[in-house]
């Protein structure tokens, strides 16, 4: 079916009932064993699309999402991680080990470094830059190996110190001495 206005459909269904039960504006199922297809959607539009209500609910046993691709997230919105960094803060060369940047697609969302810049400030002090604002996300940090002390983590609004993009880690000890080992950081 083609058209020449925006709200063309090919497919439209509306259900309404009161009572009990379901009601199904448009069902797709599929019984093929090789792996069939209820409903279908192919770029550059989208597949299914919702607005106002829940795009996709899945119930029961089966999944109620599953993806072999990427996922996409507007930055400000919950539900996904953000990004993820396993930092190695103990042995030079100082570096990110593995990490996760939703921002990026392909093997370069999890290829280290990950598009974030990792920069020792002072011994026990490090700044990470993920290129996307973080201020306003949460933020947590936890330690690994050998670092004696719980690690820290702030961002602009929380210490003043980074700008919005970039996350401030601490291993310094109660003595005032920088710790080495390994810590872990995630933004949601």
């Amino acid at each position: 079916m083609t058209g020449n206005t925006a709200q063309t459909a090919a497919v439209t269904g509306t259900a309404t009932a009161t009572g009990i039960g379901n009601t199904y504006g448009v069902a797709g199922y599929s019984s093929t064993s090789g792996g069939g297809v209820g409903v279908f959607g192919q770029s550059p539009g989208s597949g299914v699309y919702g607005t106002g209500g829940v795009g996709v609910f899945g119930t029961g046993s089966a999944y109620g999402f599953q993806t072999d691709s990427n996922v996409n997230q507007a930055r400000t919105a919950g539900g996904w991680v953000k990004a993820m960094v396993e930092v190695n803060a103990s042995v030079a060369p100082y570096s990110i080990m593995r990490c996760f940047n939703s921002y990026l697609s392909g093997a370069a969302a999890s290829t280290p470094p990950c598009g974030i810049n990792f920069t020792e400030m002072q011994q026990g002090l490090w700044l990470l830059d993920f290129g996307f604002e973080v201020d306003d996300r949460f933020v947590s940090a936890t330690s690994a190996g050998s670092i004696s002390t719980l690690v820290t983590a702030c961002t602009s609004d929380t210490c003043g110190g980074p700008t919005i993009n970039q996350v401030l880690v601490s291993t310094i000890d109660t003595f005032g001495s920088g710790s080495g080992g390994y810590f872990y950081l995630i933004v949601y």
